[in-house]
């Protein structure tokens, strides 16, 4: 018994010391006496690498992942060690606008750089953190691209909450080559005719004006009413518009027939070998409205009908 004691004593006494040792160098660390990245290394190692490739490669791992204070990086140091000793489990490390503003005072100022005009400190109040742009600055190899494009500053420069010219933002050329690929490339680049549709549409009014559209679309993006409305629409319009973007299951998908209307249409859909009868009346209701069906099924027994619906009746043109 004495000597189990005298073992959980020194076991205590083991801990008590570890915890104060974690403490005192937690101390140190949020100070900024003392480097953690030695010991980050051991499991991102390419986070490290890639950060030795950067402009930041001179920076500790706490100047961005630390905290803005000494307090916060003693806690955040804190975590990471109870993090580690959990079965090497890698703790989150988020970069507060404090990493960014310690060190670039001139994001206060309108900067010029890459073909680029910036004000961050207007853009900062919509995004509200530096690394949605910037994610991948201090680790370019070993974090998730994540590219700004035109759709991203359009959401805002819509000539309504920020200016939509080209010189609010583009001075210039740029004077290196942009890598990668992004949304905005894809639809605005070699192969634009066949992939412009699969981008943001409500942002093309940015730079295009309607008409531009209309030269091969009808209207788009499409109106809310447009269900209800396209048909008309597309007789006006031609067809082949539809099809620039649709393709023809598409219209028989919804409609459940073949669409528009061949011609004989009128004369037979009542009978049961049609796809309207089969479905039932709700195939039809959904354009049609119950005054269509009373404008022939309730004329057509009286005096007066139209004479170019009572020759669609009988079967003829």
């Amino acid at each position: 018994r004495r000597s189990a004691r005298a073992l959980l004593r020194a076991a205590g006494a083991a801990l008590a010391l570890a915890l104060v040792l974690v403490a005192a160098l937690g101390a140190f660390v949020g100070a900024g006496i003392v480097r953690v990245r030695p010991a980050c290394v051991g499991c991102h190692r390419a986070q490290s690498e890639s950060l030795s490739k950067s402009a930041h490669r001179d920076a500790d791992c706490y100047a961005c992942h630390g905290g803005a204070d000494f307090g916060e990086r003693w806690i955040r140091f804190g975590r990471d060690a109870t993090a580690v000793f959990r079965l090497g489990r890698i703790a989150e490390a988020s970069v507060g606008n404090h990493a960014c503003v310690d060190c670039h005072d001139d994001l206060r100022e309108v900067v010029e750089a890459r073909g680029l005009r910036m004000s961050h400190s207007t853009c900062l109040s919509a995004v509200t953190r530096c690394t949605v742009c910037h994610a991948d600055t201090a680790h370019p190899q070993a974090s998730p691209a994540r590219m700004l494009d035109m759709g991203s500053c359009t959401s805002c420069h819509d000539g309504r909450r920020a200016p939509d010219t080209c010189a609010t933002c583009h001075v210039g050329k740029r004077d290196v080559p942009r890598e990668g690929s992004n949304a905005w490339r894809v639809t605005h680049g070699a192969n634009w005719k066949s992939t412009h549709g699969m981008g943001d549409l409500t942002t093309c009014r940015v730079c295009h004006a309607d008409a531009d559209c209309t030269k091969c679309h009808l209207g788009v993006p499409h109106r809310s009413d447009w269900a209800a409305t396209h048909g008309a629409e597309a007789e006006k319009a031609g067809k082949a518009k539809c099809l620039v973007c649709h393709i023809r299951a598409l219209c028989d998908g919804c409609h459940g027939t073949v669409m528009p209307h061949p011609s004989g249409w009128l004369a037979a859909h009542p009978t049961s070998t049609t796809p309207a009868q089969a479905a039932g009346d709700g195939l039809c209701r959904g354009c049609h409205s119950e005054t269509d069906c009373r404008e022939c099924h309730e004329l057509h027994v009286h005096p007066g009908i139209p004479p170019d619906k009572l020759r669609q009746l009988r079967g003829g043109k």
